[in-house]
């Protein structure tokens, strides 16, 4: 563990706010969706696996992750739920007696634990199978009320408002950054392929020759 990071374990045995946590899990879900967007998924979401870097709730490190080598959906979709089942738990400070029965079981009781604004989310992932981000969600979220706000405000308002919704977009790729300096996948990613290329080249040549052989001997026998 880096000496200035916190695992998740230690984070969530002091009191925090409900409005820390959620800034945190939304954080969280944007790493997560970082890593899926460069062929990685998480194969742990046990609190002392994930790491808080920095004191700062935007820089989020998954221990244990691992290349996605083909296309797989489902290994995504299971670590939204588990993400989502993690969040849950801790929210409601039943996480180490949690389980994925238990959750869909008593989910209308647990629920209310959560932030109100997210019940939705977390009632289509735990409940109907959705595979949306956290962070997507409330992004859509924060638009929908960002366009409420604008009819409410009218002409006089809609320029403070884009102001802050560039300020958004700004944090995001802010986010981008962090998460490449985290994780330095994408450089992994690059070497690997150019390894993969150098590998591969020789036996392209051997191919392209081994064809050009049986032309060339069709072409005689014909002649």
């Amino acid at each position: 563990m880096n000496n200035n990071s916190i695992t998740l374990l230690d984070y969530i045995n002091y009191v925090h706010e409900e409005n820390e946590y959620r800034k945190l899990f939304v954080n969280m879900d944007k790493a997560m969706k970082y890593l899926h967007g460069n062929n990685y998924y998480i194969l742990s979401f046990q609190p002392q696996d994930i790491e808080i870097l920095n004191e700062k709730n935007n820089e989020i490190k998954f221990n244990k992750i691992s290349p996605i080598y083909e296309e797989e959906d489902i290994t995504k979709s299971q670590n939204i739920y588990m993400s989502s089942f993690l969040q849950i738990g801790i929210y409601t400070k039943t996480l180490d007696r949690l389980t994925p029965d238990v959750l869909e079981e008593n989910f209308d009781s647990l629920i209310s634990f959560v932030p109100q604004e997210d019940v939705a989310y977390y009632r289509g992932i735990i409940l109907r199978g959705s595979s949306v981000y956290l962070s997507d969600y409330a992004n859509q979220k924060a638009e929908r009320d960002l366009d409420n706000l604008q009819e409410q405000l009218g002409e006089d308002g809609s320029n403070e408002v884009g102001k802050s919704l560039t300020l958004s977009n700004g944090h995001n790729l802010l986010n981008e950054s962090i998460n490449d300096k985290i994780y330095n996948i994408k450089n992994k990613s690059n070497n690997e392929s150019a390894f993969i290329g150098i590998l591969l080249f020789p036996s392209v040549l051997l191919i392209l020759g081994i064809i050009m052989m049986i032309i060339n001997i069709i072409t005689l026998v014909f002649s």
